[in-house]
This record gives structure tokens, C-alpha cells and sequence, in this order.
């Protein structure tokens, strides 16, 4: 559990940077859509509210960094990356997976 509380805290640091030296990832953003900056910001906020409400084991966090996660690979595939990778695609699968089941023992999200 405390692995993928890593993982997504060092998510969110590079999120952090990008956001605080946009001047520096430019290149990383081109040709994305003009909300893309708006859109980084959500998704570091939500993530970071995600992560605190893992650290109290409450429910709704583990549900936030799944969604945002979901949401972030949607909007990386359909404007900057449009061709998807069958690597990729199982890389977020087994993150999504491996976060479900570390906090599976704690809770049961479906009866």
C-alpha cells in the first residue's frame, strides 16, 4: 500500500514542477489543447486529495486517484499520444489493479 502512496505522491511532485516551470515542459504540452495547463492543475489538486484521504483510509481517496488516473490517460491518448500502446495500456491497468487490491483487505468496495 505505502508503494503505490509513493508512487502517487512522486506522480504528483512532477505534476507539481510542471506546473510551477511551464516555461521549461513546453515542448512536453505542444500541440495539446489550450485547457491542457487548466486541466494539469485539477488533476494535481485531485490527486493530492486523493492521496491525504488514502493516508485516513477513507474510501472517496482511493476513488479520486482512480478516476484522475483514468481521466489523465484518456486525455494523454486522445491528444498527445494517439496511437496506444498495448505496453501502456497494461502498465496503467496493473497500477489500477495493484492499488485496488492493496487496500482490498481494509475495505470492501463492492458487496
Amino acid at each position: 500500500m505505502w508503494i503505490m502512496i509513493a508512487l502517487s505522491i512522486l506522480i504528483s511532485v512532477q505534476r507539481l514542477i510542471t506546473l510551477l516551470f511551464p516555461a521549461t515542459f513546453v515542448h512536453t504540452y505542444a500541440g495539446g489543447p489550450s485547457w491542457s495547463y487548466g486541466f494539469n492543475f485539477l488533476a494535481f489538486l485531485i490527486e493530492v486529495v486523493g492521496i491525504l484521504g488514502i493516508v485516513l483510509w477513507r474510501k472517496w481517496g482511493v476513488f479520486l486517484i482512480a478516476i484522475i488516473y483514468v481521466a489523465e490517460t484518456l486525455v494523454s491518448y486522445t491528444y498527445f499520444n494517439p496511437r496506444i500502446s498495448v505496453l501502456s495500456v497494461l502498465v496503467n491497468a496493473i497500477f489500477l489493479f495493484c492499488l485496488m487490491w492493496a487496500v482490498k483487505r481494509k475495505w470492501v468496495f463492492f458487496h
